[in-house]
């Protein structure tokens, strides 16, 4: 807990290295443009999609069909559809950050702080852009998996916690030990660490439900993760030539 703690304050302290500012905010930009238009031309349509999937239910579809209730079931339904679209926005950031400006972050945070960690450069950026669609994708497939979820009040915030926590860990992870670890070290500091990165990847995306916090979020959660992995990578080399 006590590093889990630390990670998220040194990625707080790192806002204010040089250049990172700007990093801090074209991602959010970028994705609440994006959804405002989805949202836009899509709102109603999305709304009435899922009202036509609970028709097409035997007996549930029949009483819904009723006048008042139908309106009733379409307005709770466009509620459905601008809630779950704030951890989606937080989702789309994320995947920006990742694919675009952790990267040059880091490169600039990791100059600064963990100099005397060997560059090894296991990753690349093909790598941490194929590793971030890679992440979408079985995103899409675990959400629709969990879709039923959604509809249940409360459950449906933790589900897409979770959801967004794996997502989180998935995309950061590469990002952070891609320039100074080898490939040995991005397969086994992840896999040594997995309960203290998901800790940081569950309260990442507890914020990220937040509305206007969740735009700032990713940044600060994907620095969080640099931060604890690169430390952890430092320490494990000490020790190994301790050994």
């Amino acid at each position: 807990m006590k590093k889990l703690i630390l990670a998220y304050r040194d990625a707080i302290q790192s806002l204010f290295t040089p250049g990172v500012f700007w990093h801090l905010c074209w991602p959010a930009f970028v994705s609440v443009l994006t959804w405002a238009g989805l949202l836009w031309f899509g709102w109603t349509p999305a709304a009435e999609a899922l009202r036509d999937v609970l028709h097409s239910i035997p007996k549930l579809g029949e009483w819904l069909s009723g006048g008042w209730t139908d309106v009733a079931v379409l307005a709770a339904l466009k509620l459905l559809v601008l809630l779950v679209s704030v951890p989606l926005i937080f989702l789309l950031t994320v995947v920006l950050v990742a694919l675009f400006a952790l990267p040059m972050i880091i490169d600039r945070v990791a100059r600064k702080e963990y100099g005397d960690v060997e560059l090894r450069r296991g990753g690349s950026l093909t790598g941490s852009a194929f590793n971030a669609l890679k992440a979408v994708a079985m995103l899409a497939i675990a959400l629709l998996a969990c879709l039923p979820l959604l509809f249940v009040p409360g459950l449906s915030v933790v589900t897409l916690i979770l959801v967004s926590a794996w997502f989180n860990v998935r995309c950061f992870c590469y990002d952070a030990l891609m320039n100074h670890a080898d490939k040995s070290e991005m397969q086994d500091l992840p896999r040594m660490h997995r309960w203290q990165l998901a800790g940081i990847g569950i309260v990442g995306s507890a914020l990220g439900v937040i509305p206007v916090l969740n735009l700032l979020v990713p940044i600060i959660s994907g620095l969080a993760f640099t931060h604890y992995l690169l430390d952890a990578l430092r320490d494990q080399r000490m020790q190994r030539r301790g050994a």
